[in-house]
């Protein structure tokens, strides 16, 4: 063989050994529910299932919420329930900050602005299923502004 075919064997090699263990790192899961921009009721839930998982380990998990600029809170207010194989499992209250205190916005976007909030880390078991049930919690009964809610699982 010669030098060449070697290092172009070598380079695919590598290339494939990259790609390869990159998949076992990023994006598990990346899901946004509609809502009703004016008229989110506190008891529309949201429902995210996981595919049933196929390995065991730690996700990251992540709420974004899309709001339009006539969201009239500074933060908004939801209730986390995760549920695995239809056994809860976690409990959360998760504050999103919209706005800063200045009254910009904390998230990006135009003309709907995302906001990100990272929590805390979640085992997951091989072969099971996984449900996460998103509702908000705040004072007023409906909300509007809200335009989509969503859950983005990673591997770290």
């Amino acid at each position: 063989m010669t030098i060449s075919k070697k290092l172009s064997l070598a380079f695919l090699t590598i290339v494939s050994g990259v790609c390869l263990t990159s998949c076992f790192h990023g994006v598990a899961y990346h899901k946004y529910a509609d809502v009703d921009a004016w008229n989110w009721s506190n008891s529309d839930t949201l429902t995210f299932e996981l595919p049933r998982t196929t390995s065991s380990g730690e996700l990251m998990p992540t709420v974004g919420v899309r709001t339009t600029n006539s969201f009239p809170f500074r933060m908004l207010h939801l209730q986390l329930v995760v549920s695995c194989d239809n056994e809860v499992v976690a409990a959360d209250t998760v504050f999103v900050a919209v706005y800063d205190n200045n009254g910009q916005p904390v998230g990006k976007g135009f003309p709907y602005t995302t906001t990100l909030k990272p929590l805390q880390p979640l085992h997951v078991d091989s072969g099971k299923v996984y449900t996460f049930c998103i509702n908000h919690i705040m004072n007023e009964e409906r909300v509007k502004g809200v335009t989509k809610v969503g859950i983005e699982l990673d591997m770290p």
